[in-house]
């Protein structure tokens, strides 16, 4: 029996064990199961599934990427049963086993898109294991595995062997092999990213049509009325605000500036919203932006469609195995649609060049590519796997990189990670109560990628300004840059950012908001050179106090408790932070 094996569970319900090739690099051993071994009837292909093993009681935890929305300590404490948690592993394909003094980090490559992490306990017994599932057979097709499965697997000893030194090693294999770059590096070329890592995002949503629609499939005779929350000249006065109070770096991004506002008519974006001032108060607006020496872009989407579209065909959508179009919400624009990769990537050549001749110039922004896991098309017309998908996703987000100097989505799943510069919230989860699994959330995206990208940490803290203290915590322990938005709250039913908006509806509001901006601005200045230094370490010091230390040398301590906490001497008021070393970026 190998040693490193795949459990097959056919069709029938019979089982195979595969061993998996292991071949030995420099410091990790690569398994690889080649496609033609496993069984034409496979029904479920469980990775290593006995290797993270645990009982209740023993030293040690899981981490888990993206488990309810968040970073996730699984403890191998007592719990009653959880018969099955599946979590998928586009996120972050990496899960991990601490076990006493030494780690496990394991990396998928081959099939990592169709591939989902397993966690259970029953009777006391933990299990823990990638899975490829192919659903039901009435589904099943011949390319349902279109490449070999791999995966890479670390042993980490002493101080590496927690979920810290599993973070570490995940980035610098993903430096080594080329899959990304330091921030800094990249700065170098494109000084775009300097003035991105000083200043916020602002958001500003400028109209839509109700959200969830109450008209499915839409037309441009019966398309709900669109409400106007701020036009192109009502912008000029935030912009005459921000710079009263000093605000000397920001990224203005306008939401809804297309027709028929935000998600109105996608793939249709043209014409300039006239209710908001047309094309040439749009074009006025871009070039006040810059002069008062703001950066301004607008939003886009590539991934979904809406019957309204002029020209409209289900041809452009993505396919189920029994042939109909993939339907996904409803939101704007009615029901949502999956846009085919190949579709959006002719529309994307199509547009963008478009948007950009209105005048944009920074880090464009391109609604939903980097928050969902890429998608498998059926249409035997335009066939694409989860992989080809992501790989025409990227294209689209460099296209927009090579037209605008930036490119920024919704999230930061790691396919996306190495061409993606700001994501406007990495994690939906952060404010969320903990699973039946779940543990102590961990920073596990920023330990591994701030220093390469650019993020705003989550849901919770967009708007942290005039949120609670628990999210303006944990936007500063998360390491990330700032994220305003201007009219987040707009949906008919939960709005998934927050209730705490926002406005420019009256010059007080507009006033009040850019007061409010200048002052988080000052709070931030002295963490903004951090987005260029790697976090190293983030360990809980108390029951509600964490410190995080960044690869600069600077080491700051944060208290999330109702009372005064003591680090290293030094005393924290309650729900605040310190800073215990100041390193040789900190406030430079």
């Amino acid at each position: 029996m190998s040693e490193y094996e795949a459990l097959v569970i056919c069709q029938n319900g019979k089982t195979v064990r595969l061993p998996m090739t292991p071949e030995q690099c420099s410091d990790h051993l690569r398994l690889t199961l080649p496609r033609a071994v496993v069984p034409a009837d496979f029904k479920e292909i469980r990775l290593l599934p006995e290797r993270f093993r645990a009982h209740t009681g023993d030293d040690g935890y899981y981490v888990a990427p993206l488990l309810d929305a968040a970073s996730r300590l699984v403890r191998f404490r007592a719990r009653p049963d959880v018969s099955e948690c599946r979590m998928t592993a586009a996120f972050m394909p990496i899960c991990g086993k601490k076990s006493g003094s030494t780690a496990e980090l394991m990396v998928l490559d081959g099939m990592a898109l169709d591939t989902s992490f397993f966690c259970a306990v029953q009777n006391g017994v933990y299990d823990y294991y990638p899975v490829i599932d192919r659903g039901e057979p009435k589904y099943w097709t011949g390319s349902d595995l279109y490449e070999d499965i791999s995966l890479d697997l670390f042993t980490l000893t002493g101080a590496d062997a927690d979920y810290n030194g599993m973070a570490r090693r995940y980035r610098a294999f993903q430096l080594a092999r080329g899959r990304c770059r330091p921030l800094i590096e990249k700065a170098k070329e494109r000084p775009l990213l300097d003035e991105l890592a000083r200043g916020p995002e602002i958001r500003i949503r400028m109209a839509w049509k109700p959200a969830p629609s109450p008209v499915p499939e839409q037309t441009h005779c019966n398309e709900p009325p669109m409400h106007v929350a701020c036009t192109f000249a009502q912008v000029e006065t935030l912009i005459d605000a921000l710079k009263r109070q000093g605000v000397a770096h920001a990224e203005i991004c306008l939401v809804g500036w297309n027709v028929r506002g935000h998600d109105g008519r996608y793939p249709e974006i043209f014409p300039v919203e006239p209710a908001l001032g047309g094309e040439t108060a749009l074009r006025h607006l871009i070039q006040y932006a810059q002069q008062a020496g703001y950066r301004i872009v607008g939003h886009t989407n590539s991934t979904d469609c809406y019957s309204v579209a002029d020209g409209w065909t289900p041809e452009w959508t993505m396919k189920n195995p029994d042939g109909t179009p993939q339907k996904n919400a409803f939101w704007s624009g009615g029901q949502m649609y999956n846009l085919a990769a190949c579709y959006a990537g002719q529309f994307a050549v199509r547009d963008l060049p478009q948007v950009r001749a209105l005048g944009f110039c920074g880090a464009h922004y391109i609604d939903v590519i980097s928050t969902v896991s890429p998608r498998r098309d059926y249409d035997p017309n335009h066939p694409c796997t989860r992989r080809q998908c992501a790989q025409a996703w990227n294209r689209i987000l460099v296209q927009g990189t090579a037209q605008f100097g930036g490119i920024a989505s919704e999230s930061g799943y790691d396919f996306a990670a190495g061409v993606l510069d700001f994501g406007l919230y990495t994690y939906f989860g952060l404010g969320q109560p903990q699973s039946a699994l779940g543990d102590e959330i961990i920073p596990l995206h920023p330990l591994v990628y701030h220093g390469i990208m650019l993020y705003n940490p989550g849901t919770v803290t967009v708007n942290y300004p005039i949120k609670d203290a628990q999210s303006q915590l944990r936007f500063y322990e998360y390491g990330g840059r700032p994220a305003i938005y201007f009219y987040s709250r707009f949906m008919t039913t939960t709005n998934w950012m927050g209730d705490a908006d926002f406005r420019m509806d009256t010059p007080d509001d507009t006033q009040r908001s850019a007061e409010k901006i200048a002052v988080m601005l000052r709070e931030y200045a002295p963490f903004a050179s951090l987005q260029y230094a790697f976090m190293e370490r983030h360990e809980r010091v108390g029951e509600q106090v964490s410190c995080v230390t960044y690869s600069d040398g600077t080491r700051l301590a944060f208290n999330f408790a109702a009372d005064p906490a003591t680090v290293d001497g030094q005393r924290i008021p309650a729900q605040s932070w310190v800073l215990l070393h100041a390193g040789s970026a900190w406030g430079k």
